[in-house]
């Protein structure tokens, strides 16, 4: 189908519809369109009025249209709603990330222990063993709560708080908006 070169705006306007406005069948629009056929005069006047009305709209809303008061509750709604699961995945990484640094300092004291230990001169074998067994568990534990992990927490809650910036400015010119 032909797209409608008639207008300068987009209308999202069926044939059908542009037809009903004109008070014509949309045949005759079609045939219009396409330059096989003439409408009647009443309907190129409309059609003339309609193209006039059209070409000096501005695709801006009316501030006081009700369909815009909506837009932005919406728009306000979303925008607080993403602000609050922000805060909340932000705080809960941050407990996270202390946690893990509690973790780690736990972890490389004991490490350091152990080996201070393991350098004492008269162990039994027994005593080497529980020492190995009990360093190979705190070398997980060092590994799960490693720097590199707490880096990667740490470039997370950044983003976040990158994110919940984005949000706040956003939110404060929604409000002068309104």
């Amino acid at each position: 189908m032909k797209k409608d070169s008639i207008f300068k705006s987009n209308l999202f306007l069926s044939q059908h519809e542009i037809a009903m406005l004109l008070n014509i069948n949309r045949s005759q629009w079609a045939m219009f369109l396409s330059g096989k056929r003439d409408i009647p005069p009443k309907a190129k006047l409309k059609l003339a009025n309609l193209i006039a009305i059209s070409n000096n709209l501005s695709n801006e809303i009316p501030k006081n249209s009700p369909y815009l008061k909506n837009i932005e509750e919406k728009k306000n709604k979303i925008l607080l709603e993403e602000f609050r699961k922000n805060l909340v995945e932000k705080e809960y990484l941050e407990k996270k990330l202390d946690q893990l640094k509690r973790n780690y300092f736990k972890a490389n004291t004991t490490f350091n222990l152990i080996s201070k230990l393991k350098e004492g001169k008269n162990l039994k074998e027994i005593d080497i063993l529980l020492l190995s067994s009990i360093e190979n568990k705190i070398i997980n534990h060092l590994e799960k709560n490693g720097l590199h992990i707490q880096k990667k927490l740490q470039l997370k809650i950044n983003t976040l708080i990158i994110y919940k910036n984005q949000l706040e400015r956003e939110i404060k010119n929604n409000e002068l908006n309104l």
